[in-house]
């Protein structure tokens, strides 16, 4: 870029560093860098901004198909925020949204939702929780029987 980026959340210094980088199909750019996710857009966008955990790193952002956000973090909280951007709590291992900040797994590192509206959560090291669209949550993980997860790292989902 010709100039420099500068940061949001402190205007006086620069964007530290970019870590990755992604572009969507709207023609997007998106990266992250110094616990930041940025949106860098040629189009008028709405964005909103919710904060989750400070000094934590968000893995995953998904919009969900009610138009509510899940927000996984590398802390391993999966955080839930309502389409305004208030953040609603976080999800239990029971799949339940509560308002006190709870860890789910070790690390999040990955969300989908299938079209059965089942919101899908990738973790490193505790395989995969699946919150059906009823609020219940299943947890499947490596076993080593037949049919099992050949790994409990996931770090990205393919929902054909």
């Amino acid at each position: 870029m010709p100039y420099i980026l500068r940061s949001p959340t402190y205007p006086s210094l620069p964007f530290p560093v970019i870590d990755r980088y992604f572009t969507d199909r709207q023609g997007n750019l998106w990266f992250t860098g110094g616990h930041m996710l940025v949106l860098v857009t040629f189009s008028k966008q709405r964005v909103m901004f919710t904060h989750v955990i400070d000094n934590d790193d968000a893995r995953s952002v998904l919009v969900l198909h009610d138009g509510s956000t899940a927000i996984g973090m590398a802390t391993g909280e999966v955080a839930m925020a309502a389409p305004d951007g208030t953040l609603l709590g976080y999800l239990n291992n029971n799949g339940a949204i509560q308002r006190q900040r709870t860890a789910l797994s070790d690390k999040i590192y990955t969300l989908s939702e299938d079209s059965l509206h089942r919101l899908w959560i990738g973790t490193k090291g505790d395989g995969i929780y699946v919150r059906n669209a009823d609020g219940t949550m299943r947890h499947f993980t490596q076993t080593g029987e037949k049919g099992s997860l050949s790994s409990n790292n996931i770090y990205d989902f393919d929902i054909d």
